[in-house]
């Protein structure tokens, strides 16, 4: 069934139909040097209205790699910047959410993947563990269970 919302969307081809330059991304970008959006982010991100909502967004549990992607898609969006020097000033607005972070005295996680990696044993590790685990248990003697003879119309005869 279709979803009744769907048909609500925009058509294929209507962004055409606008004037040019009427989106964001269609103007020149205000920030165009990385100097320039770093000292923008720096500016934005310690302004006493921002920093509590920063300090919060780390607190609930989000990774700073999530956020400074965000403020960089949103900056790029709104047309502060270009993909570029959002990409060239991302490590600059990193650094500059976990001092929030750290000034706030929160426990942050930097980025999800590096969580993961941690919390995983190597597969080397793990064979070893294994490996001794097997040779400590005693060998205990089960009895053998005879074959069941093969049934059904594909099963081979047995040469008695």
């Amino acid at each position: 069934m279709i979803d009744p919302k769907f048909l609500e969307g925009p058509i294929p081809g209507m962004s055409l139909t606008t004037e040019p330059g009427n989106r964001p991304w269609e103007n020149p970008p205000m920030l165009v040097t990385v100097q320039d959006a770093a000292d923008f982010f720096t500016q934005r991100l310690l302004d006493p209205e921002i920093e509590p909502d920063v300090a919060s967004a780390l607190d609930k549990g989000l990774s700073v790699e999530v956020i400074t992607q965000q403020l960089m898609m949103s900056a790029v969006m709104e047309g502060y910047q270009t993909i570029d020097i959002a990409e060239l000033v991302n490590p600059v607005v990193r650094e500059l959410v976990m001092y929030i972070g750290d000034i706030n005295q929160i426990d942050y996680v930097i980025s999800y993947g590096e969580n993961q990696k941690k919390e995983r044993v190597p597969l080397k590790i793990a064979k070893e563990i294994a490996k001794e685990v097997m040779q400590e248990q005693p060998k205990e003697d089960m009895p053998m269970e005879e074959e069941a003879a093969p049934k059904g119309l594909m099963a081979r005869r047995s040469a008695e």
